[in-house]
């Protein structure tokens, strides 16, 4: 939740490691794009 999130410390919550990072996403969508090509 959102008020365990704020209890965290900042190091912890600085970088979110959940999902891809918007290089990986990029490059996924850009296969998926050339596969229907």
């Amino acid at each position: 939740t959102i008020s365990w999130w704020k209890t965290l410390p900042q190091d912890r919550t600085e970088k979110l490691r959940a999902g891809l990072s918007a290089d990986k996403e990029a490059e996924f969508l850009q296969k998926w794009r050339d596969q229907d090509a």
